[in-house]
This record gives structure tokens, sequence and C-alpha cells, in this order.
């Protein structure tokens, strides 16, 4: 892990659960807090989720925090027990939200929230990078794909 981000003054382990918030207290919010959870709130339950995101917001003036989401048909699927293929079997993934969501689910789980920006996923070639604007334009499938989100606290 270390490899790619080394321990410093500004990035440090910690080697508790990103729910058990005390980690908070090991932040030093003197020059911002960025803080990125890519791969992670897709496997805690949605009141974990709540939690802690209204935690992260309140808690740091000014912090900005990015995740991705998958869709509530994904996370239905995966609970389900979601076969990706013969050998292996996705871990359930207990949390999904709807793109169109995203912005209002985040507002209500902490009045800290100022700005919400919610990304696509973009392959760079081939057939799905030429169909991804359809997705994002037409409302009907604007929550299929999963998402990147990026939010800002006052």
């Amino acid at each position: 892990m270390g490899r790619f981000l080394p321990p410093s003054q500004r990035c440090r382990y910690l080697p508790i659960s990103a729910l058990d918030l005390t980690w908070l207290d090991h932040v030093d919010p003197a020059h911002g807090v960025f803080v990125t959870a890519q791969g992670l709130f897709m496997y805690f339950e949605p009141d974990d989720v709540r939690r802690l995101v209204a935690a992260i917001l309140e808690r740091f003036p000014g912090v900005e925090l990015m995740f991705d989401t998958i869709p509530p048909w994904f996370s239905r699927k995966t609970m389900r027990g979601f076969r990706k293929t013969p050998d292996y079997l996705a871990p359930p993934m207990p949390w999904g939200v709807q793109r169109s969501k995203i912005a209002a689910l985040l507002r209500s789980w902490s009045p800290a929230v100022e700005e919400v920006t919610v990304s696509s996923y973009g392959p760079s070639h081939g057939p799905l990078a030429t169909t991804l604007p359809l997705f994002a334009a037409l409302p009907i499938l604007r929550d299929i794909p999963p998402a990147i989100v990026r939010v800002r606290s006052r």
C-alpha cells in the first residue's frame, strides 16, 4: 500500500475500520482535507454510509470527499449472489444509489453539503465510449451506470 502513497506528515495509515470514527481525530485540517473512498462505500450498509459521510462533511469545513457508487440494480444483484465468472462470486454490496438521487440524498444527510458533482466512468475507446453520452442524455438510462461523486462541504 505504501508503494503508491508512502506514509508522510499528510498521509498516514491507521489499522482501524473506516467506520470507526476515531480516525477523524488523526486528521489535521490545517491545510485542507481531501478524503477518497473509491471502492469502499458500496460494501457498507446504507446507515453506515450515511453516518460516515455526515461525520466527514460536518467535521471538516471545506472538505472534499470523492467516492464511487453502484446503482441499486447492481447492489441487489450482488446481494443475491452474483457470479461474475464460474470461479468468482462478487462480494455483497449493500449500498447502491441512483445517480439522479445522489445530490438530494447527500443534502438530506448533512446541511454541510455545499456542492455535489456526479460524473461517469468513461471508456476512452470502443462502442461503449460512443454510447455513454446517450446514457447521460436520456432519463430512462441515466441511473443504469455507476458514478463517481465529488462532494464539498461548507
